[in-house]
């Protein structure tokens, strides 16, 4: 998979990784304007779990689950989603970074309900999200008990 940053492209492998023993998880927000994001990952022992909420001011949101791999920084999952009283399922890519993470985008097919990023595209940075305290996001989801 190819990863561009600014004017620079990566080359990520696309291929299965192989089972990462890197344990860590978190909460990320983006804020433009009245527009938010939340993230709440978790990845331990090759697999990669959590939450996704895209907020958009007076526009129709998207809340759902992650679920998927990673290996070292990158992150893969499948978003299972509501948006529009529809369930649907988009492939995403993050970056993991010191204090943040980054998600990234590409040219996607779409068949039926079901969106994946085009094989041996470069995926570009959407949007980069701040590292955030769970509990202080107020979404009662990712408040841990």
């Amino acid at each position: 998979m190819l990863f561009r940053s600014n004017t620079s492209t990566t080359d990520a492998s696309n291929s299965a990784p192989a089972a990462d023993t890197l344990t860590r998880s978190g909460c990320f927000v983006h804020a433009l304007n009245r527009d938010s994001t939340f993230l709440q990952i978790s990845l331990q022992n090759g697999k990669a779990t959590g939450k996704f909420y895209w907020l958009p001011d007076q526009k129709d949101r998207a809340n759902g689950v992650l679920d998927g791999t990673y290996a070292g920084d990158t992150i893969r999952v499948n978003y299972h989603y509501m948006i529009e009283g529809s369930y649907q399922d988009e492939e995403k890519v993050f970056v993991w970074e010191k204090d943040s993470i980054s998600v990234l985008y590409g040219p996607i097919v779409v068949s039926g309900t079901k969106m994946t990023l085009q094989k041996d595209k470069p995926l570009q940075v959407a949007i980069r999200m701040g590292k955030a305290d769970c509990a202080a996001l107020q979404i009662p989801e990712f408040i841990s008990k």
